[in-house]
């Protein structure tokens, strides 16, 4: 018998930390209609992330940043034996190298924003412990119905950012490469 995915107070802050994600990357790439040009906004950066009121979702960010590394870690073996081929040797060879250091990292540590008892599971639980756990499948489909919710969102930056980090936590839960959320999550952690 598997472990269950995650707990709903897990689930939840994974969701809100994939909201603090999209709501860094629209940050930092704000078109300004006055000065028609692209950057970041730091108005709006403070009035979403600069009162104490906010550190939830900072911490919800952590979490989930830290959620993604172990689902990369864990994938390891079959990351490392991917094919990179993108035409360009030269680029093939830096990325795998890129890859091979993050890689070498080790398991992040556990602190009072890590993941800690919701680890990623090890195999789909056969069932949910009295409807306080979500089973993989229960969570893959709730990930899905939201990535359907995100096709109503009127901005389509939004809509591409929210569908890209769900469709990545459903990847990370399943174990598999998880690259591109880690990638957008580290760089709204560093925002």
């Amino acid at each position: 018998m598997g472990r269950s995915a995650c707990s709903p107070t897990a689930l939840y802050r994974l969701i809100s930390g994939m909201h603090s994600s999209i709501t860094t990357s629209i940050i930092q790439n704000y078109y300004n209609e006055t000065s028609g040009q692209w950057g970041p906004n730091m108005p709006f950066f403070r009035a979403r992330f600069g009162s104490p009121a906010a550190q939830p979702y900072l911490d919800n960010l952590h979490f989930t940043l830290l959620y993604t590394l172990q689902a990369v870690l864990q994938a390891k073996p079959q990351l490392l034996s991917s094919e990179l081929a993108t035409g360009e040797p030269e680029s093939d060879k830096t990325t795998h190298l890129m890859l091979e250091q993050l890689l070498a990292m080790r398991a992040p540590p556990s602190g009072p924003t890590a993941p800690a008892a919701e680890t990623l599971p090890a195999a789909p639980a056969s069932t949910p412990q009295e409807g306080l756990d979500f089973s993989v499948p229960q969570l893959q489909a709730t990930l899905h119905n939201i990535s359907r919710l995100m096709d109503c969102v009127g901005c389509e930056k939004c809509k591409v950012h929210g569908k890209l980090n769900i469709l990545g936590l459903a990847t990370a839960i399943r174990l598999h490469a998880v690259l591109n959320l880690l990638a957008k999550l580290s760089e709204s952690v560093e925002t």
